[in-house]
């Protein structure tokens, strides 16, 4: 069963819910694809002085293609959650990704030029396709079978979702 999973990097509810959703997919033996959805986009204005993170979700898109994708995620939330770092500048995304190994130079090349801000800015209007206007959205299967789920879940309604 497809699972997906639309989340933003300063979104508390997200990093809770991406956590409880990758230890049961796991347990499972189910993958999940997370999907890219920057709750301010440019043009939208930033409360309480949180970073853009349309970098961030090309950084964690980046580090999929190298089988990085779960560890940079959890570093970004991390970094954001934790330790409180600009999740919008690209030294820090550049660094995050080295710790875990990805190539520095190769990941400041891809977020300069932008390489995969079109893969982000798809799985945002992917979101607008299905309904989704706000994060964490999980979505479970497809097609008529779909359960769309937002907000915040307890891990017992992850599971129970997860596992029907």
């Amino acid at each position: 069963m497809p699972v997906l999973l639309f989340a933003d990097f300063t979104c508390r509810d997200s990093y809770s819910i991406e956590t409880a959703v990758a230890g049961i997919a796991a347990d499972r033996g189910t993958p999940v694809d997370y999907r890219a959805f920057e709750r301010y986009p440019t043009g939208t204005p930033l409360p309480d002085m949180r970073p853009r993170t349309r970098k961030a979700h090309e950084a964690a898109r980046f580090a999929r293609g190298r089988g990085l994708e779960r560890r940079m995620r959890d570093a970004i939330y991390a970094a954001h959650f934790v330790q409180g770092r600009d999740i919008g500048r690209l030294d820090v995304l550049v660094e995050l990704g080295a710790t875990l190994g990805l190539d520095r130079t190769e990941l400041k090349v891809v977020l300069d030029i932008d390489q995969l801000t079109d893969a982000v800015l798809r799985d945002r209007e992917a979101a607008g396709r299905l309904g989704i206007t706000e994060t964490p959205a999980l979505v479970v299967a497809n097609g008529s079978e779909a359960r769309i789920l937002t907000g915040a879940r307890s891990p017992s309604e992850l599971a129970t979702v997860l596992n029907a």
